[in-house]
């Protein structure tokens, strides 16, 4: 008997230019009268944060701004925003930003409302699952038993990459452990995503660049997973399409506001693809690369995604051939799609980029292996392929 599909659930999307006109509309929605807003400090400075935070005050929402986040959100920057968020109050949270501010915003609120210990305990391996206990990140919990629900929660990105509006749960570094940590549950869903091309324009062209290499690891990971479903293939193939076909030309052109809108559809079809299905080998060599060099995310997959395309296309020939179909070249060709794109945006770097000696790699291969999204690869790799395939990253 086949197992039945089953679709996470995703949250109220709205897309398009001025659309963040609409918040103070949506926290009241949610029944707030106040609005906490999590970002970073470098969304301050572009000025960003503090547009969203003028509609939310011109509207009438009592409004606080937490700007302490960082490129990679760590333990501290929870407790620090979860003691932040407690200090102002009840409140809708708005997270304004990358992945990292959005993450870090579903973090503090789970933790803001349980007042939990840091979320780096040591621990083992945690299942990828939307449900981890961010007491310990070392076991499951039953959460219908005693956890209070995160407050409610707006997700506005600000860079067109990670799809993390889309689901519950949060990549958190575990500094002790020079890894990274899932912390999850399914009230930490944004309960609206607010995707406005304009909000994306101050994001440089290599940041861009990084973030639309994550989109298209994020839709051609889940495609090849071994758990790929039709619902998810056809929001990865759409979200591959996309990147394909705009991702060159936003990185030339910051102004492009028609590929700036694309390239967010991509991110959120891609977000809510492997919301449905895990990633794979390139994310779990990205949160070790992250982890223990503190390489940003879409830097870190750029440069091992064509390689992983390569070592799962036997695995998944049907689907390797869809993804061809969408990129618009051969089904021989792409692993060479994959490095043309990096190339043509400007995001081809090499191990040695990264500042990775080839005497690291084993422990790089040993934190791969031991992340749980690589359970979702069509063929988990040994250890021995997982050290060849980063030594040809150089």
């Amino acid at each position: 008997m086949t197992a039945p599909l089953r679709i996470p659930a995703r949250p109220e999307m709205v897309l398009g230019e001025g659309t963040v006109d609409e918040l103070p509309a949506l926290v009241r929605r949610l029944g707030g009268d106040a609005a906490f807003l999590i970002t970073d400090r470098g969304l301050v400075a572009a000025g960003v944060a503090g547009l969203v935070a003028g509609r939310l005050e011109a509207a009438g929402l009592r409004t606080g701004v937490h700007d302490g986040i960082g490129a990679n959100p760590s333990a501290a920057d929870v407790l620090a925003g979860s003691d932040a968020l407690r200090s102002f109050g009840d409140c809708v949270i708005v997270a304004v930003g990358g992945g990292s501010p959005i993450d870090a915003a579903k973090a503090i609120a789970l933790h803001a409302a349980n007042e939990l210990p840091p979320p780096d305990q040591p621990s083992g391996r945690v299942p990828n699952v939307v449900g981890v206990d961010p007491r310990g990140l070392d076991a499951l919990a039953d959460w219908s038993d005693g956890l209070a629900p995160a407050g409610p929660l707006i997700a506005v990105p600000t860079t067109a990459g990670t799809g993390t509006e889309t689901n519950g749960f949060a990549v958190i570094d575990d500094h002790a452990a020079r890894r990274k940590r899932y912390v999850g549950h399914p009230s930490a869903l944004p309960r609206f995503a607010v995707l406005d091309p304009a909000l994306t324009m101050t994001a440089p062209p290599h940041v861009t660049a990084a973030c639309g290499i994550d989109v298209l690891a994020h839709a051609i990971e889940s495609l090849q997973a071994r758990t790929g479903n039709a619902y998810s293939a056809a929001l990865g193939l759409e979200a591959v399409r996309l990147v394909v076909a705009h991702l060159p030309a936003v990185v030339a052109d910051p102004n492009d506001r028609a590929g700036r809108s694309a390239m967010l559809l991509a991110a959120h079809l891609a977000g809510l693809a492997f919301a449905t299905t895990g990633l794979g080998t390139a994310h779990a060599i990205g949160h070790a690369l992250s982890a223990r060099y503190g390489t940003p995310h879409g830097v870190a997959l750029a440069a091992v995604l064509p390689l992983v395309v390569r070592l799962n296309a036997p695995e998944r020939v049907d689907a390797t051939a869809r993804i061809a179909t969408a990129a618009g070249v051969a089904p021989d060709r792409v692993e060479h799609a994959v490095t043309d794109l990096q190339e043509r945006s400007g995001m081809h770097p090499t191990m040695r980029d990264l500042g990775v000696e080839r005497a690291d790699l084993p422990a790089l291969a040993d934190a791969a292996l031991a992340d749980v999204v690589i359970d979702n690869a069509p063929r988990v790799p040994a250890r021995r392929e997982l050290v060849d395939l980063l030594d040809g990253a150089f």
